[in-house]
């Protein structure tokens, strides 16, 4: 059981990931993906009552931080910088 426990969760969010991709840019999948250690810590605190360093604080503040910074903006692509 702890096998299964270990792979359906890896190979789950795989695949999940995988497909997601399939549906939005590439370029935002992976400033989603920076959030994955963000969310994890969240439901850490919040359901396992885990206590955070304050390092952790900033370090989450600077991750989101860069997210808002990075997020797509709507608006037409330049011709000169699309792929």
């Amino acid at each position: 059981w702890l096998l299964g426990l270990a792979l359906i969760p890896t190979l789950g969010g795989g695949l999940a990931y995988s497909i997601g991709v399939q549906w939005i840019p590439v370029s935002v999948a992976s400033i989603v993906a920076t959030l994955e250690p963000v969310a994890a810590t969240f439901f850490g605190y919040v359901f396992l009552k885990e206590r955070l360093h304050p390092t952790q604080w900033v370090g989450g503040l600077f991750i989101l931080t860069a997210v808002w910074l990075l997020r797509p903006r709507g608006g037409d692509v330049d011709a000169s910088t699309a792929g």
